[in-house]
């Protein structure tokens, strides 16, 4: 968690999904997680990552505003986690960017 002039931003990384992860993220502003893959193959992958919908659910129930997605398997365009990402989460979508630097 990082908190700054009142905002917050709640990350992942390396995570499994459980139920008290949401409710760590709730009332983040920004949350920042991994999304290794696609829901598709998630018997691929043992169960110690996120895939880009379970991402987008953690930032719906933590009621974010946007979502920034990072830490991606490399034989993944990060467009197909993004698309599948967006399906799930109303708010904003993006992709993290080695070296860009993200205002929230």
């Amino acid at each position: 968690d990082l908190v700054c002039a009142g905002r917050r931003l709640f990350y992942t990384g390396d995570t499994a999904w459980w139920e008290g992860l949401a409710e760590m993220a709730r009332g983040a502003d920004v949350v920042l997680a991994e999304a290794s893959l696609l829901t598709a193959d998630r018997p691929l992958l043992p169960d110690d990552h996120l895939t880009a919908a379970q991402a987008a659910e953690l930032a719906g129930r933590a009621g974010a505003r946007t979502l920034i997605l990072t830490h991606f398997w490399p034989d993944y365009d990060p467009e197909s986690l993004r698309a599948e990402a967006e399906c799930r989460f109303s708010g904003q979508v993006l992709l993290a960017e080695e070296g860009r630097v993200y205002g929230f």
